[in-house]
């Protein structure tokens, strides 16, 4: 995967069509309900996930850039913590050609797997796989793409790149993130920020 020249752009006007803003509207809609069915598997099983959605419209902005999006349209699209499943379907609709996602909270993925189902929008997006899995159980050793994660609190960043360069050292790594990758403190490779509903979003490509 031919790598991208170190860039730093921050940008004060988000671009959005209407099928964003379409997509936007049927998970904000549902969120209540996804977030209840989240909480209960968590409280259930004694889980410390965190989810919160990430910004469609900063994830679309990032993922439509010239540099990245010549990358996306050659690779698929591997969302870690894909939660409701929401960024898998802004990555098909900024050109991605596949985009699977990994939830091990299985209670909002079965929520999630509902909404996707009765949505007729949502239906009719192809070439997605929502799966209820663990990512560090899976093996990714033919799996080379784009893999993007916001963390929550919980989540080691420097697991995640050893798992990715140790398996498919090949892939790069979207971060949704305002925090410093992980304790080796990776610099970025294109880095970008975003102004939304007054606050700088952060989203960064990293060689893990």
């Amino acid at each position: 995967m031919e790598l991208i020249e170190p860039s730093f752009k921050r940008d004060f006007l988000l671009q959005t069509t209407e099928r964003i803003e379409q997509l936007h509207g049927i998970f904000d809609e549902a969120c209540v309900d996804l977030k209840s069915a989240c909480i209960k598997w968590r409280n259930d099983n004694n889980h410390r996930l965190v989810w919160i959605p990430s910004k469609e419209e900063a994830v679309f902005n990032f993922l439509l850039d010239k540099e990245i999006n010549n990358l996306i349209k050659e690779q698929t699209f591997y969302d870690v913590g894909s939660g409701d499943g929401r960024i898998l379907f802004i990555a098909r609709e900024a050109g991605a050609p596949k985009a699977v996602g990994y939830e091990i909270n299985t209670g909002l993925w079965n929520a999630a797997k509902e909404l996707h189902s009765s949505s007729k929008m949502l239906h009719r997006f192809t070439n997605i796989d929502y799966r209820n899995a663990d990512f560090f159980k899976e093996k990714l050793y033919k799996k080379p793409g784009i893999y993007y994660i916001w963390p929550d609190p919980n989540t080691t960043l420097d697991d995640v790149c050893k798992k990715l360069h140790a398996e498919t050292p090949q892939s790069l790594l979207i971060v949704y993130s305002n925090y410093v990758v992980g304790k080796q403190k990776r610099l970025p490779i294109y880095h970008r920020e975003f102004l939304f509903n007054n606050h700088i979003e952060k989203i960064g490509l990293y060689k893990p």
